[in-house]
């Protein structure tokens, strides 16, 4: 409760020390965490630039990814803005800058496109101290073996991508299955103990396209090509360096590896136990 009032009344453009202190801090306990989670070895490898920060765009494969990116270069994501009053995560999100969303209307989800793009636009011209700002750009969890289709909103601001691929390795249990209520998901994470590798591919740069040599297209159309070539970049790289992945697809969007999928195993797994529990939820969301 301190530190979130001491990071709420420090300027978000400095660096304090209190900041600085406490994101060591918050480092540390994310990599700690993937420790406790099952992850005995995490490889990064970094096949981009070292020009820092970075836009950056991310598969999402399960709950720990966050972690991950927060424990390797304190990174910011897009968050609910009521995470900011939150006891146990408040100060993090405050701490990392994350831009702060509403996105239960169709209005709100404009403004929130808009932060991203402001947000990105800093990143870029390396103003502000912002750190590595990461979007999950597939908006849900896959099962991590390949790329599904991805949103398009953290390609509006039309500026450099750096793509980054996480690929887990598991024996047992997969920890992409965050289907599960979320104490059962914490539960069979934590038995799995040291059973996990995560590898990490930081790609090259990806650029949107080239101004002068596509000048008659809309902006809507350059979007549209922006987020294709990324999305094959990283589709075929997936390929490339997930033994998992399936070798005879060879289009994203016939990669069917969704949320729908892990449902399925979820409700074969536990039957009208699975059943009762997404009802639950789902009765909770429209509320």
């Amino acid at each position: 409760v301190i530190i979130s009032f001491l990071l709420r009344n420090t300027n978000e453009n400095e660096d304090s020390p209190i900041l600085k202190f406490y994101l060591k801090f918050l480092k540390m306990v994310c990599r700690i965490s993937l420790w406790i989670f099952g992850i005995n070895k995490i490889e990064s490898h970094y096949l981009c630039d070292k020009e820092w920060p970075k836009n950056i765009v991310s598969n999402h494969v399960s709950a720990l990814d966050p972690f991950y990116f927060i424990s390797e270069h304190a990174c910011s994501f897009v968050a609910k803005k009521s995470l900011r009053k939150d006891r146990f995560i408040g100060a993090s999100v405050l701490a990392l800058k994350c831009v702060f969303v509403y996105r239960e209307k169709l209005e709100d989800r404009k403004k929130a496109l808009e932060s991203i793009k402001e947000r990105q636009l800093l990143v870029n011209d390396k103003k502000n101290n912002y750190p590595s700002f990461v979007i999950f750009s597939e908006g849900t969890t896959s099962n991590g073996m390949q790329i599904i289709e991805q949103k398009k909103g953290a390609f509006f601001s039309l500026l450099p991508i750096t793509p980054v691929l996480l690929v887990y390795d598991y024996d047992i249990f997969n920890p992409s299955y965050d289907i599960l209520p979320f104490t059962w998901w914490v539960f069979l994470s934590a038995a799995n103990y040291q059973s996990m590798e995560l590898r990490t591919y930081w790609l090259p740069k990806v650029y949107p396209p080239d101004e002068p040599e596509h000048a008659n297209l809309t902006e809507e159309e350059k979007i549209n090509i922006f987020h294709d070539k990324v999305s094959k970049i990283m589709f075929q790289n997936m390929k490339k360096y997930n033994p998992k992945a399936p070798q005879d697809i060879d289009d994203y969007n016939d990669w069917p590896g969704s949320l729908r999928l892990k449902v399925d195993y979820f409700q074969t797994a536990l039957g009208k136990v699975a059943t009762k529990q997404l009802n639950k939820e789902k009765n909770l969301s429209e509320k």
